[in-house]
């Protein structure tokens, strides 16, 4: 049975949603599609004539955008800040379509030269593909407002199923296109851990949201809590370095 909690208490969830939603840079929160994020990395560090950085970026920010879209839509269904979840997932369809379409073709304007090669980074890219196109029905639902529990909590399942995708040809396209001679192996985890951090705060976000549905509770509070310590441990070593992890102190 789907059930909603007591107001009191959705109000606060819904405070920790949105907090976790404006933890990221305050851009990220105007829902106009593929706004500019501060650059994780410098171009000179990859390949400039495929647009390596570019690559690797967007397709870490493919892990981000699908938990965006999920927490907006559990938002949206729970009657929860309808003014920014309902333009929210409009803006991340629309990035998360483009973003696909540039790893795979290329897209000048993004910084990405030329169709991609790579036959394992295809293959990730079509697995992608057979996940995201099929929920493109509940996603336009969302669109236009009228999204119901059951089809924001099949948005929210699909997720997972994106972001595990989406981790995996990360690390192709890292492998792929990161310039060796420019990057070190600990800069390379330094980079992934700081593009990790936006898409545990969308994680947190969306469980913060299923815990005030009433849905899959004790599963959804162990996966935020979970995201939590991760996010945690990641700042930390991301401000004062972690060398057993392999991650040196910022300069």
């Amino acid at each position: 049975m789907i059930y909603f909690s007591p107001p009191s208490i959705r109000q606060s969830l819904a405070m920790i949603g949105l907090t976790c939603m404006t933890a990221l840079p305050a851009a990220a929160m105007t829902g106009t599609p593929l706004e500019t994020e501060a650059p994780v990395v410098l171009d000179a560090q990859f390949i400039q004539d495929v647009g390596g950085g570019a690559r690797i970026d967007m397709s870490g920010k493919l892990r981000m955008l699908s938990q965006r879209i999920a927490a907006s839509a559990c938002n949206e269904a729970a009657g929860i800040a309808l003014d920014q979840s309902v333009p929210m997932i409009a803006a991340a369809v629309a990035e998360y379509d483009r973003i696909i379409a540039a790893l795979e073709h290329g897209d000048d304007e993004l910084g990405i030269f030329g169709a991609e090669t790579n036959r394992k980074i295809l293959a990730d890219i079509q697995a992608l593909h057979a996940v995201w196109d099929p929920l493109h029905v509940d996603l336009d639902t969302a669109i236009a407002g009228d999204i119901t529990a059951e089809e924001a909590f099949q948005i929210e399942a699909v997720s997972d199923e994106l972001l595990k995708i989406a981790q995996h040809m990360v690390s192709l396209i890292s492998g792929r296109y990161a310039d060796p001679a420019a990057l070190m192996q600990a800069d390379a985890l330094t980079i992934d851990i700081a593009g990790r951090q936006r898409m545990l705060a969308q994680r947190m976000s969306k469980n913060a949201c299923l815990i005030a549905s009433g849905h899959d509770v004790e599963a959804s509070r162990a996966e935020m809590l979970a995201a939590l310590e991760m996010y945690d441990t990641s700042l930390t070593a991301l401000r004062f370095g972690m060398p057993t992890a392999g991650i040196s102190p910022p300069p």
